[in-house]
C-alpha cells in the first residue's frame, strides 16, 4: 500500500478557503465528547472504532481529511479509507492540537432543530435571516451597556456587519419570491430563536464577562460565531434532503467561511494598533 498523504493546517485552510463547500471532505475520527469539545468546523464524525462498519456513509469520489487529536488515530483511519478503494486521502499533520484557524463546538446534531420546518430554500433564508437578527440584537444590546468607547465602537462594527448580512439573505429571498421578507414571514418559520451559528445565550455565557473586559476576546467570540454557522451549514446540507436546500447551505457555509475571514482581519488589526 502506499504511504499516507501528509497536509499541514495551514494547507488545508487553503484549500478550505479556496475550493467550493463540499468539494474536500473532512473527517474526524476521535470520540464523540473530544468532537463535542471542538472540532474543525464542518467535519463528519466517525470514531475510529466504527470506521469500517461505516465506510458506506463516505463518498469516495472526493477528497478526504482525516485528523484527529495528533495525527495517529487519522493516520490508522487514512490506512484503513486506502484500502478500501478511497483514492484521494490526506492525514492532517498534528491534528487538531495543531489546527489554529477557528473551531467549532457540540455534537454532530447540536442547533439543527432550528431547520426542521424549513421545506424549501426561500424557508432556510428566513431561518438564516432570523440567526443574523438574533445575532445582530445580541452585539446592539451589549453596545448599549458598554461604558468602553472603544469596545462599543467594536461592537457597533460588528452589530453593522450582521446588518449587512441580512441584507444579502432579505434580497436573495425577495430574487427567489418577489416578496419583501417582513419580520412575520421569519416568525412563521424561525421558531428557536437561537443566534448564527444555532447557539443560545447560555452556551456561550462564560465568555460574555471576557469580552466585556477585553476586545480581543470580543473579536474571538465573533469568529467563533461565524466558525459556528459554517459547521451548522455544512453539517446541515448533510441532514437535508432537498438537494437544492442542500446545495444552498453550502453556499451558505461558504458565505460563513469569507465572514471568518473579515472577523480575523478586524482581530488583526486591533492587534497591530494595540502593539503601537
Amino acid at each position: 500500500m502506499e504511504e499516507v498523504k501528509k497536509i499541514f493546517p495551514e494547507e488545508l485552510e487553503k484549500m478550505l478557503n479556496d475550493l467550493p463547500g463540499g468539494s474536500l471532505k473532512i473527517l474526524d475520527v476521535r470520540q464523540p465528547f473530544e468532537y463535542e469539545e471542538q472540532h474543525i468546523p464542518g467535519a463528519e464524525l466517525i470514531p475510529l472504532p466504527d470506521l469500517p462498519e461505516r465506510l458506506h456513509e463516505l463518498d469516495r469520489n472526493v477528497p478526504w481529511v482525516v485528523y484527529c487529536r495528533t495525527g495517529r488515530r487519522s493516520e490508522m483511519a487514512s490506512k484503513i479509507l486506502m484500502s478500501e478503494g478511497f483514492s484521494d486521502v490526506s492525514n492532517l499533520i498534528g491534528g487538531i492540537t495543531e489546527w489554529v484557524h477557528g473551531t467549532a463546538k457540540g455534537s454532530p446534531d447540536s442547533g439543527i432543530v432550528v431547520f426542521d420546518d424549513v421545506q424549501n430554500v426561500p424557508d432556510l433564508l428566513a431561518v438564516s435571516y432570523g440567526m443574523e437578527r438574533e445575532l445582530q440584537k445580541f452585539y446592539s444590546r451589549f453596545e448599549k451597556l458598554a461604558k468602553d468607547s472603544e469596545l462599543k465602537e467594536a461592537l457597533n462594527k460588528l452589530a453593522s456587519f450582521e446588518e449587512s448580512h441580512m441584507k444579502v439573505l432579505s434580497h436573495k429571498y425577495e430574487e427567489l419570491t418577489d416578496e419583501n421578507l417582513t419580520n412575520s414571514m421569519v416568525e412563521e418559520i424561525f421558531k428557536h430563536q437561537l443566534l448564527e451559528g444555532g447557539l443560545d445565550e447560555e452556551f456561550i455565557s462564560g465568555e460574555i464577562e471576557k469580552f466585556q473586559s477585553d476586545i480581543y476576546n470580543l473579536f474571538e467570540l465573533a469568529l467563533s460565531f461565524e466558525a459556528q454557522a459554517y459547521d451548522l451549514y455544512m453539517r446541515a446540507s448533510r441532514n437535508v434532503k432537498d438537494e437544492e436546500v442542500a446545495s444552498m447551505c453550502l453556499t451558505l457555509a461558504q458565505s460563513e467561511g469569507y465572514h471568518m475571514k473579515i472577523v480575523g482581519r478586524l482581530m488583526d488589526a486591533h492587534v497591530e494598533s494595540n502593539s503601537q
